[in-house]
């Protein structure tokens, strides 16, 4: 918890802000940040209890479900969650009347996209077993459940962006937590009660109980109607065309990402059973759970910063300090996860998934990929080029489901991994020629050392301990030295002597009720 607060604290002191902002940006992010890490935890107890209660092969199943409800969400949705904080941020800042009026227009565009996707989808899973492959064709009934609550989903992330427009964003956090405490809770009841159907049928009610009362809270609070017939949608689109441009560039990037996750899924399930594709869900969550914490503030503050009405050179500024960090962070999360991958398996999940640990290392590396071309991703978006964006997520994710398809009958999860290290790459790689290419962007040699020294450190890590799973005490003696070996080196020669100090004295002061001096 120490390095996302330390991330946080370093955004603030840099902020060209007075001290009475710093200390209230603070609070938001401390509690961001502790929110995050609260529905990690949710999620991670909800993993649990499915794990030990359905097994890899009950994994597996719900894994592969479980993205094809995510496809189809994305494709039927079309993005226009994502796309309502950018026109809701311009609208509320015009005005609350602007702001009805934006809101109006993307819920009932929401609504006719998700009911009508969900409805199409059912009935072609419902009606037509040919659609279906012989791996999934015993499970219809669950899928078909599972694709009631694509309207729900859609729902949950429009009006969670809703309040982040509105300028609440610890309300906008809080309410993901509270969905995800249902839907855990949900689980820890359905699946006890009736295997995996359970979970579907109360994961839908849990879901469709928050939702109405979110949308309830809305009208209370902002006065914004959950349906308002005035106007037509069309004309609405046709007076606002950037709206239709916006999301048909992130509607190809987002669902694209899913895809990819289905195809590898599909793969292993179709070339290796049910086990080994609850093995891969196993690898896929740990490597990614530490992305859940970085990622949304990626979302919550870099993506802001470079989206103002700021010049260039300082939105590229921003996005190289904000790498630095999430750098440091990334590595100090990953190191243990790749000193101990058995243990954190076993811990998360059960012993049934420990087996999972021999590929960990291939999808953090491909996450730290991802994470670090993701602020080169935002930095796009920033400067408006949006087309760029869309075409290279299309590009890579097209990699990682294409190279898992051919690699996976060959060499099994190793095949998934591989492919998720060549996309990341490959994304990495791409965002960076096209910034420095197409609008300048250099990198400060300090930048591209710090990223090499992060991805050695948790190489060095794997590829010297990582194979050694006994817990003796020489083996996690020397574990936990190389790791504060490498602590030490981020303290003493990484950081500078502003950010040693700011971190020095980020603990004595805040428990004093204080924070440090600028």
């Amino acid at each position: 918890m120490s390095d996302v607060r330390f991330l946080f604290l370093h955004f603030a002191v840099d902020c060209v802000l007075t001290r009475e902002s710093c200390l209230v940006m603070l609070r938001i992010f401390f509690a961001i940040g502790t929110i995050q890490v609260l529905i990690i935890i949710v999620n991670l107890v909800r993993s649990k209890v499915i794990a030990v209660l359905l097994g890899p092969e009950g994994i597996g199943v719900i894994s592969v479900v479980d993205q094809i409800v995510q496809v189809v969400a994305q494709i039927t949705a079309f993005s226009v969650p994502f796309s309502a904080v950018k026109f809701l941020s311009r609208s509320h800042s015009e005005g609350i009347e602007a702001f009805k009026k934006t809101y109006s227009v993307l819920l009932r565009l929401l609504l006719w996209l998700a009911f009508t996707g969900a409805a199409i989808s059912v009935g072609l899973v419902g009606l037509s077993g040919d659609l279906l492959s012989r791996e999934i064709l015993p499970y219809r009934s669950v899928l078909i459940v599972a694709l009631l609550a694509v309207p729900i989903m859609a729902l949950g992330g429009f009006t969670s962006n809703v309040l982040a427009a509105a300028q609440k964003p610890r309300l906008s956090a809080t309410l993901t937590l509270v969905m995800v405490v249902a839907i855990a809770l949900a689980a820890c009841i359905g699946v006890p009660l009736w295997g995996i159907p359970g979970l579907y049928w109360s994961s839908l009610l849990a879901g469709t109980l928050v939702t109405v009362a979110v949308l309830a809270y809305l009208y209370r609070e902002f006065r914004l109607p959950v349906w308002n017939g005035s106007g037509s949608i069309v004309r609405e689109l046709k007076s606002n065309p950037e709206i239709v441009l916006f999301s048909l560039i992130l509607y190809i990037a987002s669902f694209t990402h899913p895809l990819s996750y289905l195809i590898a899924r599909y793969s292993v399930l179709k070339n290796l059973g049910e086990a080994q594709a609850g093995l891969l869900h196993a690898a896929i969550i740990l490597a990614g759970s530490m992305g859940m914490v970085i990622a949304p503030v990626n979302g919550l503050f870099l993506t802001p910063i470079v989206n103002r009405n700021i010049a260039k050179k300082e939105k590229m500024q921003r996005a190289i300090e904000f790498q630095k960090k999430l750098v440091l962070i990334f590595t100090v999360a990953a190191i243990p996860v790749v000193l101990f991958p058995k243990l954190i398996l076993t811990l998360l999940l059960s012993s049934l998934f420990a087996e999972a640990s021999k590929f960990i290392f291939a999808f953090v590396v491909s996450q730290y990929l991802l994470l670090l071309a993701g602020v080169f991703q935002a930095l796009i978006i920033g400067l408006d080029d949006l087309k760029t964006y869309g075409l290279i997520c299309l590009a890579g994710h097209s990699i990682a489901g294409l190279f898992s398809w051919l690699l996976v009958p060959h060499y099994g999860i190793h095949g998934v991994s591989t492919a998720f290290v060549i996309s990341g790459s490959g994304i990495f790689g791409m965002t960076w020629m096209r910034l420095r290419g197409k609008h300048g962007f250099t990198m400060t040699s300090s930048s591209i050392l710090l990223m090499i020294y992060g991805l050695a450190a948790v190489s060095v890590a794997s590829l010297l301990f990582g194979k050694h799973e006994d817990l003796g005490i020489q083996t996690v003696s020397l574990k936990s030295g190389f790791y504060l070996l490498f602590l030490g080196s981020v303290f003493l020669f990484i950081l500078d002597k502003r950010e040693r100090n700011s971190l020095w004295r980020l603990f004595p002061r805040t428990e004093a009720g204080k924070m440090p001096e600028r």
